[in-house]
């Protein structure tokens, strides 16, 4: 220690005295930035909390499977069809039963199908039915009858109990393009959500638009209405019927706070408080889910005077060895830094985390990544993201860039944005250590320091494998025939439009050949219906070996199939393939211990020869075949030969 710390001379009373002043100040000034720094950590994390639980809302609510379930019926059910027409008695048994499915598979609270004019005509629930109620003044009937989907949450007017109401339109036919005949709704129960906002801590509720608790962490917030209270507002929200009998008392409990504040006051206690809006769509304005959580506590007394104490004998050591005071200001300086990129992560999320430096070489991943991908983090860090068939960070450097399955136009926007010092979000398809392969749902950001100047990328991976199968499942169901995987009417019609199109704009010609098969009822009456499928399976091979792979063969339904010829130089050109298919399926079948003896009736007409409208030309079609059958069957016919 220097010698003149031991001196009684002046001078070191000055030292100490301006060092112990300048730490008093320093420490005040240090206290109220960690305070600051404190609240600012707290608000980051409730807003990465917030976003997690919004998307999984959104997951579960408009991109849910109840919500696929709901478009499917009213696309492919013709008895639902049937009943929403009045072809069916309400409540018809056959009805109940196909809506009993979804119902118990979902846990639903009910499953209804409502007629054009709002009426419920069948209603499956495992409590009280409501058939025969009118539901047309609810916003989700009115918004699906003009062929909207859409999620709607409200009181059952007759149940008293929360739900979720997905409602999906029910077309005439199977093709979307057809008129709405009525409505089908799931109906889900509306507690889960408030177990989902549980998962954000503290206490949170989810706000309707007109100011109203539908779901809270606090079940005496619950159905409380934001300030203020008049005689006008509550009869406006009563006569919505959103709320059941909530709003018939001119009294209705008030939240205690406003939810525009950023902080608000509680029983003496200081909250910060955060919100994001849902995906719900609803045109009376945004459903918002809110957060608040307590700032008092971020940094106590206790640990300020802890601060103010350790600031004062470093100010007083500063006042002796200014070097080592300019030495330690860089090591706390540094370690903030690091702080702060470490604090946007959470160990514990369900979102794996990968946290990457500035040359894009991988410094830390969270249990999650090394849950989704196989690899731990000794196997990963300093490795470029391009070495690690798990991560979907890629690295910036030229020499390790490899083309992978994403798209060279999905990669190269991901590195405009990240040299733009932008955040950036994508899809990837990934593999795994085993090297099986999954998909992720992407968001990278650039960190930077207090000189704006970029210090590494954190990336947040959500695995979306499961809702991207599903997607493709019900694009698969919604475009197929289930039996012979060829494309079913709703597709086939929308490829017939596409060839009418390109035929006009290009001034070519193309054939559709209309072929229902000859002997297949008996086959399918004597032999039992799986003969009669595993019939039609080898009908639809067959008819695919006699085209070209840039032509169409549909299945239309039963035994009737459809086929577009594409490029017909001549009219005539259709002849060898409908003598090829008539040839094929005249072929003998065997299929188990039966022999099955089948031919085909083929109509054929031309666009634009034979009409100009995709209407015209499938009629004639269907005309000469009918011609075929009444002349002997087992031949071909074209329809300007009628």
């Amino acid at each position: 220690m220097p010698q003149f710390i031991h001196s009684p001379s002046w001078r070191q009373g000055i030292i100490i005295s301006v060092a112990l002043t300048i730490g008093l100040l320093a420490s005040f000034g240090l206290v109220q930035s960690l305070k600051s720094k404190a609240e600012e950590d707290s608000r980051a994390k409730m807003n990465d909390a917030l976003e997690l639980v919004v998307l999984d809302l959104n997951t579960k609510t408009i991109r849910s499977q109840p919500m696929g379930a709901a478009i499917l019926l009213g696309i492919n059910e013709p008895i639902l069809k049937d009943a929403a027409n009045g072809k069916l008695p309400a409540d018809a048994p056959t009805v109940l039963a196909r809506l009993k499915s979804p119902q118990q598979h979902f846990g639903a609270d009910g499953l209804y199908v409502i007629n054009r004019d709002g009426l419920i005509v069948a209603h499956a629930t495992t409590g009280k039915s409501s058939t025969g109620n009118s539901i047309a003044f609810r916003p989700y009937f009115q918004r699906a009858i003009h062929g909207q989907n859409n999620v709607y949450a409200a009181v059952g007017s007759y149940s008293g109990e929360r739900g979720l109401y997905f409602a999906a339109p029910l077309y005439e036919t199977s093709a979307p393009e057809s008129p709405v005949i009525g409505v089908i709704v799931i109906k889900m129960p509306g507690e889960p959500l408030d177990k989902q906002l549980n998962q954000l801590g503290g206490n949170s509720i989810l706000l309707s638009p007109q100011g109203v608790v539908f779901a809270s962490t606090r079940a005496n917030w619950l159905f409380a209405m934001t300030p203020p209270s008049n005689l006008e507002r509550v009869a406006a929200i009563h006569n919505l019927k959103q709320f059941g009998k909530r709003f018939e008392s001119n009294q209705p409990d008030l939240l205690p706070f406003d939810p525009n504040s950023k902080e608000i006051e509680l029983s003496g206690q200081h909250y910060a408080l955060e919100s994001k809006a849902l995906e719900w769509n609803d045109p009376a304005g945004e459903w918002k889910v809110f957060n608040m959580r307590e700032v008092d506590s971020l940094f106590p007394l206790k640990q300020k005077i802890q601060v103010v104490t350790i600031v004062m004998l470093l100010a007083l050591i500063i006042g002796i060895l200014v070097a080592f005071v300019d030495t330690y200001r860089r090591k706390i300086a540094k370690d903030l830094l690091r702080f702060r990129i470490l604090g946007t992560v959470q160990e514990s999320s369900p979102i794996a985390v990968v946290i990457a430096d500035p040359t894009g070489r991988i410094e830390w991943v969270n249990p999650q990544y090394e849950r989704n991908t196989g690899y731990d983090l000794t196997e990963v860090q300093g490795k470029y993201p391009a070495e690690v068939g798990g991560t979907a960070l890629p690295s910036n450097e030229s020499s390790i860039e490899k083309p992978s399955q994403n798209s060279i136009d999905n990669t190269s926007n991901l590195w405009t944005k990240l040299a733009s010092e932008q955040q950036w979000r994508g899809e990837f398809i990934n593999h795994r250590k085993d090297g099986s392969t999954y998909w992720d749902d992407a968001i990278i950001t650039p960190v930077k320091d207090d000189k704006q100047h970029v210090i590494g990328y954190v990336g947040m991976l959500e695995d979306v494998t499961l809702r991207k199968t599903m997607e493709e499942r019900l694009r698969e169901l919604a475009h197929f025939d289930k039996l012979t995987g060829l494309p079913n009417r709703a597709l086939f019609l929308d490829r017939l439009q596409q060839a009418a199109t390109r035929s006009k704009r290009e001034r070519t010609r193309f054939a559709l050949l209309f072929v229902d098969l000859d002997g297949f009822k008996a086959v399918n009456d004597g032999y039992g219906h799986d003969t009669g499928d595993a019939l039609l399976q080898i009908v639809a091979q067959r008819l695919n070996e006699c085209v070209r792979e840039s032509d169409t063969v549909a299945r239309m339904g039963g035994d009737e199939f459809t086929i577009i010829l594409l490029n017909m130089l001549d009219a005539r050109n259709a002849s060898p393939i409908a003598e090829k298919i008539i040839a094929s399926l005249s072929q003998p079948v065997v299929i188990g211990e039966h022999h099955c003896n089948i031919g085909a009736s083929i109509g054929i007409s031309i666009f634009p020869d034979d009409g100009d409208d995709v209407s015209t030309v499938l009629s004639h079609a269907d005309g000469a075949m009918y011609e075929v059958k009444r002349r002997g069957k087992n031949s071909f016919r074209y329809f300007s030969d009628l």
